[in-house]
């Protein structure tokens, strides 16, 4: 049975570094005990020196062994692949690593450059890209980044090696949502579909896992400084299919059809084989919508047996939170429309 643990002595060890840095958290409420009530894998405040200058912190909190590695992967990636994001165009900001730490038990952590203006919205209460992030930020601009960067995959792969996400990883993914008792009560039928569509594209899926992808383009890690999209949070960075990253940001962005619709023109034109591509959207677009789905419908099952308070608890206002549920409903709605669309 899953328990969850933190590393060992990661108080001392935590307080230690940022002692050694010189930076101090900026909120007194974000404490061990905090991060231990909200389950965080990772521990992440926002820092500042005596200066008043900003730092972001991470450190490995949780104790597993995927954590560790994901961690690692994301400093190898500042270092080695900021470098190469910096220097083409156009180009999403990678901030950079300033520096990093590691002790022989594990303890893992890194301190980098810090960014926290417009971010893109909060997964757990917009459960996508807000209205407002959308109408600020260039649907074409985000679209030549995206594509101007897996262009360099082919460089990037020769710097750092990266795990594949070919049709095997689909499946697996696929299956751990088909599984839960939500969606096999909501969309049975369309399961099944999915299922059989995955089965179908073996090939497609494991002959195309070759572009540099971010897989995490979630709200969280998208924001706009002085009017440039700045990403962040690369630890998942893997190989897949070209449509994965272009169709997790599509997807997200259902509150703003105009600006989907720019994003799809701008990048599908710069795409060589557009048959292909095609066929990958909807691949794509079909299990991201089993993702997407299952947070809509558990924010909204859980919002008031206990999800409500969690959100307060870990520094959200009651303002902020009042609108979990419509948020949810909003995007519940929008992805049922294309898997219904998608499948017809």
């Amino acid at each position: 049975m899953y328990k969850y643990s933190i590393i060992p002595q990661a108080k001392q060890k935590i307080n230690k570094t940022l002692k050694e840095l010189g930076i101090s958290i900026l909120d007194k409420n974000f404490t061990i005990k905090r991060n231990i009530e909200n389950k965080k894998r990772f521990f992440m405040p926002i820092c500042a020196d005596k200066q008043g200058r900003k730092y972001f912190f991470k450190a490995r909190f949780q104790n597993t062994d995927e954590l560790l590695v994901a961690l690692k992967k994301e400093i190898e990636f500042n270092k080695k692949i900021t470098p190469v994001i910096s220097s083409i165009e156009p180009h999403f900001i990678t901030p950079g690593v300033l520096k990093t730490g590691e002790d022989k038990d594990g303890y893992v952590w890194f301190c980098r450059e810090c960014y926290e203006e417009n971010f893109a919205g909060t997964m757990d209460i917009d459960s996508g890209i807000t209205k407002d992030f959308l109408n600020k930020c260039s649907s074409k601009s985000f679209a030549l980044e995206l594509f101007s960067l897996q262009k360099e995959t082919v460089k990037i792969k020769k710097i750092m090696r990266l795990h594949c996400h070919n049709h095997h990883w689909y499946m697996a993914d696929f299956g751990y949502y088909c599984h839960t008792k939500i969606l096999q009560k909501i969309i049975p039928k369309e399961l099944k579909i999915i299922k059989e569509l995955l089965e179908k594209n073996r090939i497609l899926l494991n002959r195309n896992a070759n572009y540099l992808t971010h897989g995490d383009f979630y709200p969280n890690n998208i924001l706009l400084s002085d009017n440039q999209l700045v990403v962040i949070d690369w630890e998942l960075i893997h190989l897949n299919n070209q449509a994965f990253d272009f169709t997790f940001i599509w997807m997200n962005a259902f509150r703003n059809h105009e600006w989907q619709r720019e994003f799809f023109k701008t990048y599908f034109q710069k795409v060589k084989d557009k048959k292909k591509f095609k066929k990958l959207f909807k691949i794509v677009a079909l299990t991201l919508c089993l993702r997407f789905l299952h947070h809509a419908y558990i924010t909204i099952k859980t919002f008031n047996k206990g999800y409500k308070e969690k959100l307060i608890s870990r520094g959200f206002t009651i303002k902020q939170v009042q609108s979990t549920v419509k948020n949810a409903r909003e995007a519940q709605k929008a992805h049922l429309a294309v898997l219904k669309k998608l499948i017809k």
